[in-house]
């Protein structure tokens, strides 16, 4: 929140490393490869960021329409042409899972694994509006023990 204050732009996407279980391999029109980089560490979007109230000048109502996130994606494209996104890297710890495999190791952590992995990186309140976040399931457990406080 402080360098989103501090720098002034109108968006502040968070991103993080994340190693590609894939090799990348990019190569000419004559199908032949120029490049290949095992696993490499690519920066994504992860689904949050802080923004200025002023960036509701700039939304154009179709955008608030379009699926699967493709408004979303045409207001980033249009604040990086305007030079007004910026991103914030985070470093914490990080629980994801795209196989059943990265689920098993996933659904072994402790609660409080998943709470430092987080904390301190839900946005509070303040004077800037518009806090996204990607909602996370919390399963059924954990709901029907929030249920029970």
């Amino acid at each position: 929140k402080k360098k989103h204050i501090k720098y002034g732009k109108l968006i502040t996407i968070v991103i993080t490393e994340i190693k590609n279980p894939f090799g990348l391999v990019k190569f000419n029109e004559f199908n032949e490869v120029i490049s290949f980089i095992e696993k490499p560490l690519l920066n994504y979007y992860i689904g949050m960021f802080i923004m200025n109230k002023n960036v509701f000048d700039i939304i154009e109502p179709s955008d608030l329409y379009k699926p699967d996130g493709d408004g979303l994606v045409s207001l980033f494209h249009k604040l990086i042409k305007q030079n007004e996104l910026m991103t914030y890297v985070y470093k914490g710890k990080q629980i994801t899972f795209n196989t059943y495999k990265e689920l098993t190791l996933a659904e072994g952590s402790s609660k409080l694994e998943v709470e430092e992995a987080i904390e301190g990186h839900i946005l509070q309140e303040t004077e800037l509006i518009g806090v996204y976040e990607r909602n996370f399931d919390l399963g059924v457990e954990q709901q029907k023990e929030n249920e029970g406080e």
